[in-house]
Protein backbone atom coordinates (compact mmCIF):
# COMPACT_ATOMS: atom_id res chain seq x y z
CA UNK A 1 0.00 0.00 0.00
CA UNK A 2 1.15 3.29 -0.98
CA UNK A 3 1.96 5.98 1.88
CA UNK A 4 -1.04 8.00 -0.01
CA UNK A 5 -3.21 5.61 0.68
CA UNK A 6 -2.25 4.20 4.27
CA UNK A 7 -4.73 4.94 6.77
CA UNK A 8 -4.24 7.36 9.59
CA UNK A 9 -3.47 6.46 12.95
CA UNK A 10 -6.88 7.65 14.12
CA UNK A 11 -8.35 5.46 11.17
CA UNK A 12 -6.05 2.20 12.25
CA UNK A 13 -7.40 3.00 15.70
CA UNK A 14 -10.68 3.08 14.39
CA UNK A 15 -10.34 -0.16 12.35
CA UNK A 16 -9.08 -2.22 15.48
CA UNK A 17 -11.91 -0.59 17.75
CA UNK A 18 -14.52 -1.37 15.15
CA UNK A 19 -13.27 -5.51 14.82
CA UNK A 20 -12.96 -5.69 18.51
CA UNK A 21 -14.79 -8.80 19.68
CA UNK A 22 -12.84 -8.42 23.05
CA UNK A 23 -12.36 -5.42 24.34
CA UNK A 24 -9.10 -6.92 26.01
CA UNK A 25 -5.87 -5.91 26.84
CA UNK A 26 -3.71 -7.00 23.22
CA UNK A 27 -6.52 -5.05 20.90
CA UNK A 28 -6.36 -1.62 23.63
CA UNK A 29 -2.28 -2.25 23.00
CA UNK A 30 -2.97 -2.44 19.44
CA UNK A 31 -5.00 0.94 19.65
CA UNK A 32 -2.59 3.17 21.70
CA UNK A 33 0.23 2.21 19.35
CA UNK A 34 -1.39 3.05 16.37
CA UNK A 35 -1.88 6.44 17.97
CA UNK A 36 1.17 7.19 19.79
CA UNK A 37 3.50 5.73 17.20
CA UNK A 38 6.09 8.84 16.69
CA UNK A 39 3.74 11.04 18.89
CA UNK A 40 2.78 12.48 22.45
CA UNK A 41 -0.47 12.81 23.77
CA UNK A 42 0.03 17.35 22.76
CA UNK A 43 0.11 15.79 19.51
CA UNK A 44 -3.46 14.17 18.88
CA UNK A 45 -6.59 15.56 18.34
CA UNK A 46 -9.72 15.50 20.37
CA UNK A 47 -11.11 12.39 19.03
CA UNK A 48 -7.96 10.57 18.93
CA UNK A 49 -7.55 11.28 22.86
CA UNK A 50 -11.03 9.99 23.51
CA UNK A 51 -10.08 6.84 21.26
CA UNK A 52 -6.49 6.72 22.76
CA UNK A 53 -8.29 6.60 26.55
CA UNK A 54 -10.61 3.78 25.20
CA UNK A 55 -7.74 1.76 24.62
CA UNK A 56 -5.90 2.12 27.92
CA UNK A 57 -9.00 1.97 29.45
CA UNK A 58 -9.28 -1.96 27.63
CA UNK A 59 -5.58 -2.44 28.67
CA UNK A 60 -6.82 -1.38 32.37
CA UNK A 61 -4.35 1.38 32.37
CA UNK A 62 -6.65 3.70 33.90
CA UNK A 63 -4.90 6.69 35.28
CA UNK A 64 -3.25 7.15 31.63
CA UNK A 65 -6.87 6.74 30.37
CA UNK A 66 -8.03 9.09 32.81
CA UNK A 67 -5.54 11.70 31.11
CA UNK A 68 -6.06 11.57 27.92
CA UNK A 69 -9.70 11.98 28.16
CA UNK A 70 -8.68 14.70 30.75
CA UNK A 71 -6.59 16.42 27.78
CA UNK A 72 -9.70 15.86 25.34
CA UNK A 73 -11.99 17.67 27.84
CA UNK A 74 -9.96 20.55 28.14
CA UNK A 75 -9.64 21.14 24.64
CA UNK A 76 -13.37 20.49 24.07
CA UNK A 77 -15.09 21.88 27.45
CA UNK A 78 -17.94 21.45 25.85
CA UNK A 79 -18.12 18.27 23.89
CA UNK A 80 -20.45 15.68 26.11
CA UNK A 81 -18.87 12.41 24.93
CA UNK A 82 -15.24 14.40 26.25
CA UNK A 83 -17.57 14.64 29.73
CA UNK A 84 -18.58 11.01 30.02
CA UNK A 85 -15.37 9.69 29.11
CA UNK A 86 -13.72 12.05 32.12
CA UNK A 87 -16.68 10.56 33.89
CA UNK A 88 -16.30 7.15 33.00
CA UNK A 89 -12.22 7.58 34.56
CA UNK A 90 -13.28 9.03 37.61
CA UNK A 91 -15.59 6.34 38.42
CA UNK A 92 -12.59 3.74 37.69
CA UNK A 93 -10.31 5.70 39.68
CA UNK A 94 -11.79 6.87 42.51
CA UNK A 95 -15.80 5.67 42.96
CA UNK A 96 -14.62 3.26 45.83
CA UNK A 97 -12.60 5.99 47.37
CA UNK A 98 -13.37 8.61 49.72
CA UNK A 99 -11.54 11.33 46.88
CA UNK A 100 -14.32 10.95 44.38
CA UNK A 101 -16.14 14.30 45.69
CA UNK A 102 -12.43 15.81 45.97
CA UNK A 103 -11.57 15.03 42.18
CA UNK A 104 -15.10 16.40 40.92
CA UNK A 105 -14.15 19.58 43.34
CA UNK A 106 -10.83 19.26 41.56
CA UNK A 107 -12.56 18.96 37.67
CA UNK A 108 -15.18 21.96 38.99
CA UNK A 109 -12.25 24.80 39.95
CA UNK A 110 -10.21 23.59 36.70
CA UNK A 111 -13.02 24.39 34.56
CA UNK A 112 -12.90 20.87 33.05
CA UNK A 113 -17.02 20.70 31.56
CA UNK A 114 -19.91 22.13 33.19
CA UNK A 115 -19.53 22.75 37.10
CA UNK A 116 -23.09 21.38 37.42
CA UNK A 117 -22.52 17.88 35.81
CA UNK A 118 -20.09 17.76 38.48
CA UNK A 119 -22.15 18.72 41.15
CA UNK A 120 -24.48 15.96 40.63
CA UNK A 121 -21.93 13.67 40.28
CA UNK A 122 -21.45 14.45 43.76
CA UNK A 123 -24.67 14.48 44.71
CA UNK A 124 -24.98 10.55 43.62
CA UNK A 125 -21.99 10.02 45.33
CA UNK A 126 -23.48 10.93 48.32
CA UNK A 127 -26.77 9.32 48.00
CA UNK A 128 -24.63 6.11 47.37
CA UNK A 129 -22.95 6.36 50.16
CA UNK A 130 -25.55 7.45 52.65
CA UNK A 131 -27.84 4.11 51.67
CA UNK A 132 -24.57 1.89 51.94
CA UNK A 133 -24.60 1.10 47.99
CA UNK A 134 -21.32 2.21 47.17
CA UNK A 135 -19.68 0.49 49.98
CA UNK A 136 -21.26 -2.95 50.09
CA UNK A 137 -23.34 -5.29 48.20
CA UNK A 138 -26.67 -3.71 49.70
CA UNK A 139 -29.41 -2.96 46.99
CA UNK A 140 -31.77 0.21 48.51
CA UNK A 141 -35.04 -0.14 47.58
CA UNK A 142 -37.87 2.39 47.83
CA UNK A 143 -39.33 2.66 51.52
CA UNK A 144 -36.09 1.60 52.66
CA UNK A 145 -34.10 3.80 56.04
CA UNK A 146 -31.25 5.46 54.69
CA UNK A 147 -28.05 4.16 56.60
CA UNK A 148 -26.40 7.83 57.35
CA UNK A 149 -29.12 10.29 56.24
CA UNK A 150 -27.06 13.44 56.97
CA UNK A 151 -24.79 12.63 53.36
CA UNK A 152 -28.59 13.41 51.68
CA UNK A 153 -28.13 17.19 52.92
CA UNK A 154 -24.74 17.23 51.29
CA UNK A 155 -26.49 15.90 48.35
CA UNK A 156 -29.42 18.21 48.53
CA UNK A 157 -27.10 20.95 48.36
CA UNK A 158 -25.00 20.16 45.31
CA UNK A 159 -28.23 19.71 43.43
CA UNK A 160 -29.37 23.32 44.51
CA UNK A 161 -26.16 24.14 43.70
CA UNK A 162 -25.88 22.56 40.04
CA UNK A 163 -29.60 23.66 39.05
CA UNK A 164 -28.95 27.40 40.37
CA UNK A 165 -26.08 27.40 37.87
CA UNK A 166 -27.82 25.85 34.92
CA UNK A 167 -31.95 26.68 35.63
CA UNK A 168 -32.62 24.90 32.13
CA UNK A 169 -31.04 21.77 33.56
CA UNK A 170 -34.07 20.22 32.54
CA UNK A 171 -34.92 21.35 29.51
CA UNK A 172 -31.11 21.73 28.08
CA UNK A 173 -29.19 18.91 29.49
CA UNK A 174 -31.97 15.55 28.73
CA UNK A 175 -29.06 12.86 29.57
CA UNK A 176 -28.04 14.81 32.88
CA UNK A 177 -31.30 14.31 34.21
CA UNK A 178 -31.85 11.31 32.68
CA UNK A 179 -33.54 8.57 35.43
CA UNK A 180 -34.23 11.58 37.68
CA UNK A 181 -36.49 10.56 40.31
CA UNK A 182 -34.85 6.63 40.33
CA UNK A 183 -31.30 8.03 40.98
CA UNK A 184 -32.34 10.33 43.48
CA UNK A 185 -35.16 8.17 45.45
CA UNK A 186 -33.65 8.01 48.80
CA UNK A 187 -33.41 11.78 49.07
CA UNK A 188 -36.82 12.34 47.50
CA UNK A 189 -38.08 10.11 49.65
CA UNK A 190 -37.32 12.22 52.53
CA UNK A 191 -40.07 15.05 53.36
CA UNK A 192 -37.35 17.55 53.51
CA UNK A 193 -36.21 16.83 50.08
CA UNK A 194 -39.80 15.95 48.33
CA UNK A 195 -39.14 19.48 46.56
CA UNK A 196 -35.93 17.96 44.65
CA UNK A 197 -37.98 15.46 42.62
CA UNK A 198 -38.18 16.18 38.86
CA UNK A 199 -41.60 17.41 39.03
CA UNK A 200 -40.68 19.73 42.27
CA UNK A 201 -37.88 21.50 40.02
CA UNK A 202 -39.94 21.93 37.33
CA UNK A 203 -42.24 23.53 38.63
CA UNK A 204 -39.96 25.72 40.67
CA UNK A 205 -38.41 26.33 37.39
CA UNK A 206 -42.03 27.83 36.31
CA UNK A 207 -42.84 29.95 39.06
CA UNK A 208 -39.70 31.75 38.87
Amino acid sequence: MSRANSPTPLEAAGEIVGRSTTHGESDGRRIVEALLAGRGLEDLSVEELRVLGQGYNWCMEHAEAYRAWRLALSRAPDDEGALQDVRAGLLNLWYHSDAYPDRCDELIREGAGPAAFWRLEKAEYFVRTATEERTSEFVWERGDPVARPELLELAAREIAAAVAERPDLFGSHPGWVRGWDERFAPLIQDPRFRHLSARGLRRGRRAT
